[in-house]
């Protein structure tokens, strides 16, 4: 086996490097590397997983709420969301932008599919892009209607009147 000197010609302070030992640290360089991906990965997952749950469970409640005569409810995500989304946004793409969050809304245009009226904003922080939510009344104050979260987790008043065929979001 070839060993490499590192050092001065003296005997002080020399030290034998073989290719070995260099090709075993080159290695576990690769396999931590591999790790933190690999980690990071699973992490991400996890976070598109806890917004699909949290869609899920938003529209069970919508669901239960519109399948009632009437009620009011104060839905309460119970898991968190990445604390980096820092609004819920309902938007209807059908209507003009209008409200306080405007600029919301011209980044949400370009976004999502046309049937999409859920959005975590912002975007770049959610894994999900857009998600439907189907019985509930677009027919907003703002278009976009953005609740904001806090410290990941999110309150959203639904509701919904004798009479009334779609639950709102209030």
């Amino acid at each position: 086996m070839k060993k490499i000197k590192v050092g001065s010609n003296n005997s002080k302070g020399q030290i034998d490097i073989s290719f070995g030992m260099i090709f075993s640290l080159i290695l576990i360089a690769v396999f931590l590397a591999v790790a933190f991906f690999a980690i990071k990965a699973f992490l991400d997952q996890k976070k598109s997983i806890d917004e699909g749950i949290i869609i899920r469970d938003l529209q069970t409640e919508v669901d239960r709420i519109w399948r009632s005569s009437q009620g009011e409810t104060n839905y309460k995500f119970e898991r968190k969301i990445n604390e980096k989304i820092t609004y819920v946004c309902f938007y209807d793409r059908d209507k003009t932008i209008s409200g306080g969050f405007q600029d919301i809304g011209k980044e949400l245009k370009k976004i999502g599919s046309s049937e999409a009226n859920l959005y975590f904003y912002p975007t770049r922080a959610s894994n999900l892009e857009s998600a439907e939510i189907k019985n509930i009344n677009m027919i907003l104050k703002m278009n976009p209607y953005c609740i904001p979260t806090d410290s990941g987790f999110v309150e959203i008043t639904l509701s919904k009147d004798i009479g009334e065929s779609l639950v709102n979001v209030t």
